[in-house]
């Protein structure tokens, strides 16, 4: 907390400003030195409206980088947080009412970790990296790991029969879809119910008014999410898709998680149903057209055996608590880890590393110099090396097409992207 109030202490201090300037210069216009004064005009005169609009600008340009540092910050800790409860769930130390708080930490952890990715989807302007996966795989991961902090009273129900389950989609748009939809039908549930998630292969016909946008007819693969809870009206169901649009009690909801689950299911290509009731539960149902042959291939979870590991990974990140977390994540699964805090020590621990490094772990930020520049050297020591980012961020800075995992991450989602990605390489 006290570092990101030393965050969010700049921001304070930045918005006082306007208030101590808002006395309008003498005169209908004003000079305005600096950066426009230096490119050639040598007397630029602005009003002071246009003045005003100018600061108002640079202001909003400061709180944005500003913002983008507190989000960041907050996602390392976050990993934090959500990797280590997650831990101690799995190894089962806890029993009791100590397994409750346990619980109940990470439950409110996950449900920040949520409203972050919502506001970042919604600013987000780069490109879905559409690749063709396994929605089988990629559903018994993500509901795998609810199960870990789902209150014992609910009972998860999983039926995954689609054969094939190839879909075309952004892996961790689709991952937050479904995860908007599981946390909705346990909120939905009280405290006690059944949530059951099933897929199927259908075939679409043209569209028609039971489907909420538009689709291509063709073969699609179905996943649905049903609770047995409290249900919606009409009136509700109307808007359940506008953004910042809730039910939820004040502090519990912020109206953005139904909505990015639209856009994402129209980025895909897909289509939603809803059906719902006072009192009778609520199904969401989301179809995806089927992935054609010979679309781009990102292995899943289920594709890759639980091979005995004998890899070196480096880890490369500046977060003590965090790079402690991921050492620890991986050494359970038999890796041997190397790890650093920056570039450079990342650079002399590889040149002094006796055997081969498999797989390069890196914050996209560092130290020195980023990730990208750190993984073009170590590629030249280590031809076959993989790579794999990390980042409190909302992208790969990057922008070179290398896997990327943000922030906050679970162990198992950590764990089964690096398999994936050492499975590819031989």
């Amino acid at each position: 907390m006290r570092r990101l109030a030393k965050l969010v202490a700049p921001m304070a201090e930045h918005d006082e400003q306007p208030r101590r300037q808002a006395t309008p210069p003498p005169g209908p216009a004003q000079s305005l030195p600096g950066a426009l004064g230096s490119l050639g005009a040598p007397h630029l005169a602005l009003g002071a409206d246009s003045i005003d609009q100018l600061r108002w600008a640079q202001k909003m340009e400061t709180l944005g980088r500003l913002g983008a540092r507190v989000v960041h910050e907050v996602n390392n800790q976050l990993t934090l947080m959500l990797g280590r409860t997650n831990l101690v769930l799995q190894r089962g130390e806890t029993q009791g009412a100590s397994r409750a708080e346990v619980e109940e930490l990470h439950r409110a952890a996950e449900r920040v970790a949520q409203l972050m990715r919502q506001w970042q989807m919604l600013g987000r302007r780069d490109p879905p990296a559409r690749r063709r996966l396994d929605l089988n795989a990629l559903l018994a991961e993500t509901v795998g790991a609810f199960d870990v902090v789902l209150d014992r009273s609910i009972t998860l129900l999983s039926d995954f029969r689609a054969a094939p389950a190839w879909v075309l989609a952004d892996r961790g748009h689709l991952e937050h879809l479904v995860l908007n939809l599981l946390f909705n039908a346990r909120d939905a549930l009280a405290g006690a119910g059944t949530l059951s998630v099933r897929t199927a292969n259908v075939e679409l016909p043209a569209p028609g008014g039971e489907y909420l946008m538009a689709y291509t007819p063709g073969p699609h693969v179905m996943f649905s999410v049903r609770d047995s809870g409290c249900g919606m009206d009409r009136l509700t169901l109307a808007r359940i898709f506008e953004p910042y649009f809730t039910t939820k009690g004040p502090g519990k909801g912020s109206g953005l998680g139904l909505h990015n689950v639209w856009e994402i299911v129209k980025e895909s290509g897909g289509t939603v149903q809803v059906s719902s009731a006072p009192s009778q539960g609520s199904l969401f149902t989301v179809y995806l057209p089927q992935a054609p042959d010979g679309a781009e291939t990102l292995p899943g979870p289920a594709r890759v055996g639980q091979r005995p590991a004998k890899e070196t990974i480096l880890v490369v990140e500046d977060e003590d608590s965090v790079r402690a977390l991921v050492r620890e994540v991986l050494r359970r699964q038999g890796y041997t880890v190397l790890e650093a805090c920056d570039g450079r020590a990342a650079l002399d621990l590889a040149a002094s590393y006796p055997g081969p490094i498999h797989l390069l772990v890196s914050d996209c930020v560092l130290p020195y110099f980023p990730g990208a520049e750190l993984a073009g050297r170590l590629r030249a020591r280590f031809p076959g090396l993989r790579v794999l980012y990390v980042s409190g961020y909302a992208s790969n800075e990057a922008d070179d097409g290398i896997p990327f995992l943000q922030k906050p991450f679970t162990p198992s989602a950590l764990t089964n992207l690096v398999r994936e990605l050492l499975a590819a390489r031989r």
